[in-house]
């Protein structure tokens, strides 16, 4: 798959996570705060992730053509290993999440929800 298309696909992945820009995803990746795979078909975009109880292999984005962008976990599986990692995790859509992940051996271990915050309201003003 050419880089026009991965780019196009990561940025519509990116416009449901709500937490980063495309800028934000080639600084990490240019930094080597983010790690991408990609083949024929997509691309997953991972981050290596350290808490005091886990080392994890965090799947930040997946996007392309199902199936043949999932033929990328073992390539990602590898490098988290290697990596000392000693789970993978992800925040994936519900249906992907409910058919795909269990078919492929992934645990729902929770439901990721949001909430947006709207601005507080305008404060009564008091004359005196």
């Amino acid at each position: 798959m050419d880089d026009t298309r991965i780019e196009a696909l990561v940025r519509e992945s990116l416009e449901r996570d709500h937490l980063h820009t495309f800028d934000d995803c080639i600084r990490m990746l240019h930094s080597g705060e983010a790690h991408i795979f990609q083949n024929d078909h997509g691309c997953w975009i991972v981050q290596i992730v350290e808490s005091k109880l886990v080392k994890s292999c965090h799947v930040w984005v997946v996007a392309g053509e199902l199936p043949g962008v999932l033929d990328l976990e073992p390539l990602v599986e590898a490098f988290a290993r290697e990596n000392g990692c000693t789970i993978m995790t992800s925040i994936c859509r519900y249906g992907y999440g409910k058919r795909i992940a269990k078919e492929r051996n992934w645990t729902i271990t929770g439901l990721s929800v949001e909430k947006p915050i709207p601005p507080a309201p305008a404060q009564p003003q008091i004359q005196a």
